[in-house]
């Protein structure tokens, strides 16, 4: 590369972010980076509390900060309003959630391990509901540094990847499809849509954000309602018709109370192909394969083998009237035959 110095584009959705949205913003400020090579796009989603005030405060004694003020439309709307404006205007894009942080390191890391990737991903500290830390590694394990995506390979990234920790080129922003207003959990979309454009990805182990999961007040909070898990099912549909079938197991296996609510709606998720689990490492294959047959399947249609299985039976049933119609042929041959020598 014959610039040294990558720039970047931080997005962050706000929406009544008073209490934290500060943090996020001293994480921004306080990146071991020029501050020149960064800008920080603000979108207020029509906040009543004072995230207004401290972000204008903030624009004071930051020139790299922006601010953009719109009506509620939810997350979605958020990316829309960025996008179809062209607010991103340098080589990466990251979508900062405002109640979440970067490490100081963080821009440093890309600029010296991304090499021109289209999606850069690293590791984070993720913050529970008791405030909790652990750290989280959801890639370098599977592919290690670097992979090239192909049609194999880009099943992984959506479901696993959040905003926080995931860096992409503007140019793939802005090719990325629109997503749905005011309706929740439509990042796992976004990053599916990413994935699928994306030819080239890197990984690195080390820590690059801080993700605060289960916040008070965030739809993350009230994930195990059934409300939630109504409005998460046009991302699986989304994810299963787009190729991303093993991601979506793996998340349906680790929600008990998701499994619950598809039985109890009695909702079944079509798909084209069964699962293969190529993208982990094979010791691993085994057991998911028996998650999935004991527990999983049955929340599945395959409609390959439904088409099949249809096809099979109409194939019977025309062979079953051919010869029905053989036989009434025969019968009438020897009526028309005894008629006719007057043996009637």
């Amino acid at each position: 590369m014959k610039n040294r110095y990558i720039t970047f584009s931080i997005i962050t959705p706000a929406y009544n972010s008073a209490k934290y949205i500060q943090k996020c913003i001293d994480s921004v400020c306080n990146v071991d980076y020029s501050l020149s090579r960064v800008e920080h796009i603000i979108i207020d989603d029509g906040s009543t509390d004072n995230t207004q005030a401290i972000v204008k405060r903030n624009m004071r004694k930051f020139p790299h900060i922006k601010y953009y003020y719109k009506k509620n439309g939810n997350w979605g709307s958020v990316i829309n309003y960025a996008k179809h404006n062209k607010l991103a205007k340098n080589k990466y894009v990251l979508i900062l959630d405002s109640d979440d942080r970067i490490t100081p390191q963080a821009f440093k890391l890309v600029n010296k391990k991304s090499k021109n990737c289209d999606i850069f991903y690293g590791s984070f500290i993720m913050t529970d509901f008791k405030k909790k830390n652990f750290p989280v590694q959801p890639y370098y394990y599977v592919f290690r540094r670097s992979v090239n995506l192909t049609k194999k390979t880009k099943i992984i990234h959506s479901p696993l990847s959040i905003p926080c920790n995931t860096y992409f080129k503007t140019n793939l922003f802005y090719k990325c499809e629109d997503l749905k207003e005011k309706v929740s959990y439509q990042d796992g979309i976004f990053y599916a849509n990413l994935s699928h454009l994306a030819k080239t990805a890197r990984y690195t182990s080390q820590c690059v954000a801080q993700y605060w999961k289960y916040r008070p007040d965030n739809t993350m909070s009230q994930f195990k309602q059934d409300s939630t898990f109504k409005s998460l099912l046009p991302k699986f549909e989304y994810l299963l018709e787009n190729g991303n079938f093993e991601p979506a197991v793996l998340q349906i296996i680790g929600c008990r109370e998701f499994q619950t609510f598809l039985k109890k709606s009695d909702y079944k998720f079509h798909i084209k192909d069964k699962a293969k689990f190529e993208w982990l490492p094979f010791y691993t294959r085994p057991f998911l394969w028996m998650l999935y047959g004991f527990y999983i399947n049955k929340y599945f249609i395959n409609d390959k083998k439904v088409l099949k299985k249809y096809s099979k039976i109409a194939n019977t049933k025309r062979k079953q009237i051919e010869r029905r119609n053989k036989k009434n042929n025969s019968k009438k041959t020897k009526t028309i035959k005894k008629i006719k020598y007057g043996r009637v």
